[in-house]
């Protein structure tokens, strides 16, 4: 059961009618929003519509895709294994794929899961699909896999300028999902079935919600793919490719996903749950500005974990907050600039409403 903070439904209405000032402001068709403590759900709403051409409402059960929020979904799967003693964060990606070892250069024989899960491994940073499309992969899934690790590997890696740089990369990711999935001998998608909706009694997918269900959330593209005015992504022609969806491609309600979510609030209180509080504090802060799918840095006077998540057509911003004991998640069908602007003025008046309650 939910338990909300703002009973004075007058109030409630107002914040909320601000919001959605701001959400029609951004072109936005269809927006969640939830604010979280470790132990309560404050809020949770969705407004607007599942695709701009429709008069379907969003509701509780809608879905979104988390694009790169979805790094730390895998790097809590890691982390559970990395728990169980079934791998370390210093096991070397070598070790599992030694036959791969003959061809790759030279540099990167001593990476390790820590570093493909904190971008220190320097590996390509596969972003835009297009590298992807080039190496023409064939075959079953882990045909395509190591087809991908072979040809990845025989460039030379990025080379940091200071010791703590960090070079964004979906195709570490995809590297460390390889090492996860040959650890537990589960495909990404299993591991995700079994280290977390199994234990957390939620339904995180992968790709797009509408290709499984055409009743659920659709993404909308706009100026950013070429088109004159926003609409619905139903051509199909773009989705992540599966040799680096542990980087991006998971889709879930807003409820699941504060719920995972609320597991990081918990750490960063000293709270054990499904994993260590030390684990998630690793996890979050265990490296100099970007540990394990999140950021870190100071906001004034608290530390903050935070990071955004899109493939193009949604939008997934989240932030935590230690101190004031705060999450804050944004969820949109749209991921163009007045949508991204948009959000973080949301995140900016939910930010002052719970900062002057």
């Amino acid at each position: 059961m939910f338990h909300f903070l703002w009973t004075h439904a007058g109030m409630g209405q107002r914040w909320e009618s601000v919001v959605d000032s701001l959400r029609a402001e951004g072109k936005i068709p269809g927006l969640g929003y939830a604010v979280l403590r470790s132990d309560t759900i404050l809020e949770l709403k969705t407004l607007g519509v599942k695709r701009a051409d429709k008069t379907d409402r969003l509701e509780v059960g809608s879905r979104f895709h988390l694009g790169s929020n979805t790094k730390a979904v895998t790097s809590f799967i890691a982390a559970q294994l990395v728990e169980a003693g079934k791998i370390q964060w210093s096991t070397r990606f070598f070790e599992l794929f030694p036959e791969l070892s003959r061809t790759a250069h030279p540099d990167y024989h001593p990476v390790t899961l820590g570093q493909l899960l904190s971008h220190r491994a320097g590996v390509a940073p596969c972003t835009s699909g297009v590298e992807l499309l080039k190496l023409d992969l064939k075959g079953r899934y882990q045909e395509k896999q190591l087809q991908f690790a072979e040809a990845l590997l025989k460039e030379a890696p990025q080379k940091p300028k200071e010791e703590n740089d960090f070079f964004y990369s979906n195709a570490g990711y995809g590297l460390a999902s390889m090492m996860l999935e040959k650890t537990a001998g589960m495909t990404f998608e299993e591991l995700v079935e079994n280290y977390v909706n199994k234990k957390l009694g939620v339904q995180f997918k992968i790709g797009w919600p509408h290709l499984a269900d055409s009743l659920q959330t659709y993404g909308h593209m706009g100026q950013s793919w070429g088109r004159k005015k926003l609409i619905p992504y139903t051509d199909n022609f773009y989705k992540i490719h599966e040799v680096i969806q542990a980087a991006g491609d998971l889709n879930a309600t807003l409820s699941d996903y504060a719920k995972f979510v609320q597991i990081f609030l918990k750490g960063m209180r000293g709270e054990n749950s499904y994993l260590r509080s030390e684990t998630i504090t690793y996890l979050l802060f265990g490296l100099p500005d970007y540990a394990f799918g999140w950021l870190h840095g100071r906001d004034g006077d608290d530390d903050f974990a935070a990071h955004d998540g899109s493939a193009g057509t949604f939008y997934c911003h989240t932030s935590l907050l230690k101190n004031k004991n705060l999450g804050l998640i944004i969820v949109s069908n749209s991921a163009e600039k007045e949508a991204q602007k948009a959000i973080y003025q949301i995140r900016k008046t939910l930010l002052k409403k719970y900062n002057d309650f």
